[in-house]
Formats: structure tokens, sequence, C-alpha cells
């Protein structure tokens, strides 16, 4: 965020030389964060006994990529209070991966943690306040859009429907979930931000063309020779998983293209 802070400030004082200005900003991303749900195990779904040592692990199901071919939304990841999943293993391999199981609890709470289309209306612009030295603070304005509320829904849909199918329980999924309604009522409240991870992406936009971006695929600002960006703001989408990874690797990555270009002379 601070990185588009200081390059909207630049633009504002040099006239827009530092990076393209309609692109600047846009596609701002965050992960979605959501209660889907609440499910019950039935009676007559006795799990496998399974004795485990401290707190049982959380059931945690991922998207496959064939899945999310075929469906056409986000990449995103379910988990839970501990229940069995044992019973449906085979069913998820079909479209889900890293399925793991603990003893049923009789039921608990389904959450969603996924992956935001990228949208050019989501954005950071400068706002009307003020740092103590001045200069403009960024304003966030995280909007979310229908394709956003299809993830959702259909990450709930697709879990309530094994439920049935393996016989062991029936997920009640949220009505605002249910109806996929944009932007969705009913955020999970974080400290962070309603709804969302916590994870700020995008605003500066890796591109193959000036005019589709922000910086190139070295992260370098188009038609600045010697400025370069260093995190997520890069990224043109962001999966589901956090970005703390991808973001090092992209760093990393960066120190390797100057140490060569300053050796280079």
């Amino acid at each position: 965020v601070e990185n588009i802070r200081m390059l909207l400030l630049w633009n504002r004082t040099d006239g827009d030389r530092f990076a393209n200005p309609a692109m600047l900003g846009r596609f701002y991303m965050q992960h979605l964060h959501q209660e889907l749900g609440q499910f019950v195990v039935l009676d007559d779904a006795t799990p496998p006994e399974a004795p485990l040592e401290g707190r049982p692990p959380e059931t945690f199901l991922s998207s496959t990529e064939t899945f999310l071919r075929q469906s056409g939304v986000g990449a995103f990841r379910l988990y839970s209070t501990a229940m069995s999943c044992e019973p449906l293993v085979d069913d998820l391999s079909q479209v889900a991966t890293a399925a793991t199981c603990a003893s049923v609890h009789g039921g608990g709470r389904l959450f969603v943690t996924c992956e935001q289309v990228p949208n050019e209306a989501s954005r950071i612009t400068l706002g009307t306040d003020f740092d103590s030295f001045g200069q403009s603070r960024a304003r966030l304005d995280w909007q979310t859009s229908t394709r956003d509320a299809d993830t959702l829904r259909t990450a709930a849909l697709e879990f309530g429907r094994y439920l049935v199918r393996a016989g062991i329980g029936r997920l009640k999924i949220n009505p605002a979930v249910l109806e996929g309604s944009a932007p969705l009522a009913g955020w999970t409240t974080l400290p962070s931000a309603p709804g969302a991870a916590g994870h700020q992406m995008g605003g500066l936009r890796m591109s193959h063309i000036a005019a589709d971006g922000v910086t190139d695929r070295d992260c370098r600002l188009w038609h600045i020779d010697n400025v370069y960006v260093g995190g997520s703001g890069v990224f043109r989408s962001c999966g589901h998983a956090n970005p703390t990874l991808t973001l090092t690797q992209l760093a990393l990555r960066l120190a390797d293209t100057l140490h060569n270009r300053l050796a280079a002379g």
C-alpha cells in the first residue's frame, strides 16, 4: 500500500511521470474470508477410531485446477472445526486436495478463504486526510464483484453436496452466501478488514506491455530505467494462499536481477 501511495504522490507532483496513471492503484485485491455456514454430522455417521494427541486438526480442503476450470470460480480453501472427512475422501479427490480428518464433534462452522477475481474498480487512491508530514494518506477502495460472490456460493454448495452424497451430514449455508449478493452482506468481522484476510495485493500490476500494467516482468516501472518495486502489489491474480512466500520469491528474484545488472556495469 505504501509503495502505491508514494508513486501516487510522485505522479501528482511530477505529471504522472513515474507510473501509468490509468493502472496505478487499480486491481487492488485481498483474500475473501467468510463463514459459509454451519454443518451437522448425522447420528448414524460413526467416525472411524482415530486417537489423537492434543487438539484435533481441522478439516482442510483446497480446490483443484480441474474443478476451477470447470466451474469458472476463484480458487478457495475450506476449513472448519474438527469433523471426520474420511467417508468423503474418495469423492473429494475429484475436486479437492490436502484433505485431513479428525474425530467427529457432532457439527461445526465452515469457513472459506478464497481468491478475489481481479477487479479494475477495486483500487487504492490518495485520500483527503494527511500524515504528520503533510502528505495524503492512502484510501483503500476495496470492492468485490458478483464473481466473488459466485466463488463463495460455489464453495459452500460443493461442500454441502459432499456431506449429502456421503450420507454423513448436512450444511446450512448462510443466506447471504446462498443469495450471492455483491457486495456480500454479513461479512465475518476480522481485525484487518470486514470480510478480508488482511492480505494486501495488486495495485502495481505486472504486465507484458506498458498499457496493461505498472511494472514489467522484472518488477521495474515501465519507462523508468532505475525504479523497481518489491512486494505483492505486482500480483496480477492472488490465488487462495497467503502471499508471503510468493512475494519473498519475487524479492529474491529481483535481488538477483539487480545484482546481475550492477555486475554488468
